[in-house]
């Protein structure tokens, strides 16, 4: 009996129930089996797929494809350590060691020697004084060669920041227009070797605010420019393995977006919605975007399965379907998703052929 009611409670059950009750027929008996729920644990969903006949379907559909999604170029091996901001810690550990290091004590035989050298001095300074001149004037003059050579001090070191800061500048505009150009090439990156190319010549470029710049064009893809997302996010994918934060901000800045759109409730921005899903579900599939964020924005659309949000599922579901469905991570729990979403479009159908 346990067994019959946790079947009753399956989505496939309740689909079955509407059928029997729109053909005015009475449901058949549901075989009995161990598997009466949909619902397990990452674990047991891996060990399951493990043990199952090598004939289930592979996650991508051909070599190229599982490259393209899970092969990236090492940017460790074509760009400097140093540009990518790996080298920084290491280089302030070392200048600390440097500063801590006159600090040590001598042992007391260089003590000695010191002490006598010092003394040695001390009376070469003093006979080398001619007989006639005062101490007081050789003071003075010392402390006049002194205040000159301060001066003159003072100005090289005016000279040299004014040259620094005018180099930098250089540096900034010199840097600002190369990756103005750079960004403008990113439309025109069509294919793998591209995206490529182009995300190794911005590890040249790397900085905080020039990631930000970069992950801004990224967001702003042209919504209708929807073959540009799948390269888009492979460079985001790519540049993660370094820079943490590109990921981070571009996610946090299209689930926002896709907060901000379906709270609004219009039937506005079409393409908008449909840019901002696929390029979600783009970057599930470069594991970049977590699993849940996909579930939770699916889940989203079904709460209120009309209008805009059926074509924002059916996008999601277009993009990112077939992999999270054949994951071995996530294929259960997709399975189940699919099924409430199917549930209303079959109760319509039945509902319009028994109209007919």
């Amino acid at each position: 009996m346990s067994q019959g009611l946790e079947v009753n409670k399956s989505p496939s059950f309740k689909v079955t129930l509407k059928l029997a009750e729109a053909l005015d027929m009475q449901p058949p008996v549901m075989p009995e089996d161990g598997h009466t729920t949909r619902l397990t644990s990452g674990e047991e969903t891996v060990s399951s797929a493990s043990g199952k006949d090598s004939s289930v379907e592979p996650v991508w559909d051909d070599e190229d494809t599982r490259a393209f999604y899970e092969c990236f170029p090492d940017l460790r091996a074509f760009v400097p350590a140093v540009l990518l901001g790996e080298t920084e810690p290491k280089v302030n550990e070392q200048s600390v060691k440097s500063q801590d290091q006159p600090t040590e004590i001598l042992p007391e035989s260089d003590k000695s020697q010191l002490i006598t050298f010092e003394s040695g001095e001390g009376s070469t300074e003093s006979n080398v004084l001619p007989e006639g001149e005062s101490t007081e004037r050789v003071d003075d003059k010392e402390e006049k060669e002194k205040s000159k050579d301060l001066d003159i001090d003072k100005e090289k070191e005016k000279e040299n920041e004014k040259k620094g800061e005018n180099d930098k500048e250089k540096l900034r505009s010199v840097e600002g227009t190369n990756l103005d150009a750079l960004l403008q090439r990113l439309p025109g990156c069509v294919s793998r070797d591209l995206i490529d190319q182009l995300t190794v010549e911005f590890c040249y470029l790397n900085s905080k605010s020039n990631r930000k710049k970069l992950v801004r064009d990224l967001f702003s893809v042209p919504r209708t420019s929807l073959e540009l997302l799948a390269y888009y996010s492979r460079m985001v994918a790519t540049l993660s393995t370094c820079m943490k934060d590109v990921s981070s901000l571009l996610l946090q800045m299209l689930e926002e977006e896709f907060n901000f759109l379906i709270n609004k409730k219009d039937q506005m921005n079409i393409e908008t919605k449909i840019r901002n899903i696929r390029f979600i579900g783009e970057l599930c599939k470069f594991k970049v975007a977590p699993a849940g964020l996909v579930f939770s924005c699916l889940k989203a659309c079904l709460d209120d399965f009309s209008h805009h949000n059926i074509d924002v599922a059916c996008n999601l579901l277009e993009t990112c379907g077939r992999f999270l469905y054949r994951s071995p991570e996530t294929s259960i729990r997709m399975g189940n998703m699919l099924e409430m979403m199917l549930l209303p479009f079959i109760v319509q159908f039945i509902l319009h052929a028994k109209l007919l």
